[in-house]
């Protein structure tokens, strides 16, 4: 049985679209890569104006950051599913299309919207009190935190970024690590 979205979902390419309609029902917007053209841009914005939910599924890579990061500069309010890189990786490939669609369909679960004026609740500095930046253990800890809140992988400042996209507290942090 499928799982029905009322959303459209941004993919990187076709083998996306291929590896998640067998157990998806939705509509998807393919990116062809970071070549993401004007033309698709304005549909995206348009869909999203028009009240239905976006939903950015790109790959856990430079390139598909690098489109989240456009299409968040260009339409607020979009959700996002953000993948961890090694549950997305095989025969040596990182994507949306290597990865178990199990895996993928649990992601759905996690799904992140922007919110507007959102608050800050956590800062720069309470990661380096918990030990999350300049210590010897950081890249550890970090990971332990981005995989408990399904943040994908992220350099420092965009994980602090996340965490406040989902509100979550210096507290919430300090309870995992």
């Amino acid at each position: 049985m499928k799982l029905h979205l009322n959303a459209l979902i941004v993919v990187e390419g076709t083998t996306d679209v291929q590896k998640l309609t067998p157990f998806i029902d939705a509509e998807f917007v393919v990116t062809n890569g970071s070549a993401l053209s004007k033309e698709t841009l304005q549909f995206i914005q348009e869909t999203k104006r028009r009240g239905k939910e976006v939903i950015v599924l790109t790959d856990p890579d430079f390139p598909g950051e690098q489109i989240r990061k456009k299409l968040d500069q260009s339409i607020p309010g979009l959700t996002h599913i953000f993948l961890d890189k090694q549950k997305a990786t095989a025969n040596h490939k990182v994507g949306v299309a290597q990865a178990d669609s199990n895996y993928l369909l649990q992601s759905l679960k996690h799904k992140i919207t922007a919110k507007p004026n959102q608050k800050q609740t956590i800062t720069l500095e309470d990661l380096q009190d918990m030990g999350l930046i300049g210590e010897s253990t950081s890249v550890e800890l970090r990971m332990k935190v981005l995989n408990h809140f399904h943040l994908g992988f992220a350099n420092v400042k965009t994980m602090l970024k996340r965490l406040n996209l989902l509100e979550i507290t210096a507290d919430e942090v300090k309870s995992i690590l």
